[in-house]
């Protein structure tokens, strides 16, 4: 245990409140390579409040260190003399350091297999490090699956979860550390920079086999067991009658499309004319032909084996459902974007499934006779104004496949409906 520890414990006790309750600002400060005495000594108020301690822990803090200098004056100076001695030793063993720590450096694979060892020795029952790690893997398994959920990628301290699972167990959160999670004053967190999938996929790969491990060998498949148990009854008893893990399946599935979804547009084909006075005010969207690719193709051919794959099967879950659905879904390699302008004027364009509101934003002001003109995109019916809650939305996730129709507006404009806002070439065609 730190000295910085030892003393937040200390207030904890002394103002009458559990030792749990300091721990999140131990691992702040322990964080940040704060953990004796001698280096949080020049720590000001505002650097507590910074790291949003409470007032009463940081005075107290702040106290107890001068009351501890002022008994020991020499103490600093020790400290030092303690550190230069250190850097000599270590200085005269860089190079043999540098070498055993190049040859003996282990993989991420090593460190995650050693983690998980530390965790099950770390904790009293095999019951309980069963649930902490279907716990963690619900965590990692649902960013791996919807990386562009920000939802899944924090747990607050507030969290029932985080309390149990977390707070008192160390090497919990250092796992966490080693799926490049990082630690605040909210709770953990993984930052879009910190995303690396290949790394949850071998925690996750890696807590399957802990889990088996830690199975007693009486285990019964068919007996009812607490909710830890039940997800590793339902994986044996599927492999054991030849079922498709559809867990697994569907993180396949998912993946295949959004690699054949994301497939760049080469080129936009814009055009510009005017709608037939005659069609509705929504206009009906033609069904373009699917320009065949390589790639399409083999999804295809690979969708018509699962579809069959999945008449011999009887396991049924929430997995299999949206694996079912998902496989008759068709799959789109453009989406045709119509926008309205006024006197019936369309700009058109394709775009990627997986490209942006943004994106289509950024085609209309480059078309545009004049960029800067406050102009937004909207649909209709009902409307929805594009604002910028809308922006990183893909046309995919707005249902704007195979196609959509959005309009051009400009508010406080008497003239809007007079005006030609595109680009004055485009006249030529119309």
């Amino acid at each position: 245990m730190s000295e910085v520890s030892l003393l937040l414990k200390n207030i904890a006790k002394e103002i009458g409140k559990d030792e749990k309750i300091v721990q999140p600002f131990i691992n702040i400060l322990e964080d940040n390579f704060y953990d004796t005495i001698e280096s949080i000594k020049d720590l000001k108020t505002e650097d507590y409040e910074k790291w949003k301690f409470p007032k009463r822990i940081s005075d107290l803090i702040i106290q107890k260190i001068q009351e501890t200098l002022q008994g020991k004056p020499q103490q600093g100076q020790q400290s030092v003399q303690s550190n230069v001695q250190q850097q000599q030793t270590q200085q005269s063993n860089q190079v043999v350091t540098q070498q055993s720590e190049m040859v003996s450096e282990p993989s991420k694979q090593e460190l995650i297999v050693q983690k998980l060892q530390d965790l099950q020795k770390s904790i009293s029952t095999t019951q309980r490090y069963i649930d902490l790690l279907n716990f963690v893997k619900k965590i990692i398994s649902n960013i791996a699956a919807n990386p562009k959920e920000q939802k899944f990628r924090r747990i607050k301290q507030s969290n029932q979860h985080f309390q149990i699972n977390f707070l008192p167990n160390k090497e919990a959160l250092e796992f966490m550390y080693l799926n490049n999670f990082k630690l605040d004053e909210e709770g953990i967190f993984l930052a879009d920079q910190d995303l690396d999938i290949e790394t949850l996929n071998l925690s996750i790969i890696n807590i399957d086999n802990a889990l088996i491990e830690a199975t007693p060998s009486n285990f019964n498949p068919y007996q009812t067991y607490t909710s830890g148990n039940e997800v590793l009854c339902a994986r044996n008893l599927a492999q054991k009658e030849g079922f498709v893990n559809y867990y697994e399946e569907l993180q396949k599935l998912k993946a295949k499309r959004l690699q054949v979804m994301s497939q760049p547009v080469s080129d936009r084909k814009t055009r510009v004319f005017i709608q037939n006075q005659n069609q509705s005010r929504q206009m009906e969207m033609q069904n373009e032909e699917v320009e065949e690719n390589q790639l399409l193709r083999e999804f295809s051919d690979q969708l018509k084996k699962m579809i069959q794959n999945l008449d011999k099967q009887q396991f049924s879950s929430k997995s299999k459902q949206e694996y079912e659905k998902l496989l008759k879904d068709p799959v789109y390699t453009k989406s045709l974007i119509r926008i309205k302008f006024p006197q019936n004027v369309i700009l058109e364009g394709n775009f990627s499934p997986m490209e942006t509101i943004k994106h289509v934003i950024d085609f209309v002001a480059l078309n545009l006779e004049n960029p800067e003109v406050p102009f937004y995109l909207f649909q209709s019916p009902p409307r929805q104004v594009f604002d910028k809650r809308f922006h990183q939305k893909t046309l995919d996730e707005m249902g704007c496949l195979p196609g959509a129709v959005f309009y051009f507006a400009i508010d406080n404009d008497p003239e809007f409906q007079k005006k030609f806002y595109l680009k004055t070439e485009f006249k030529q065609y119309l």
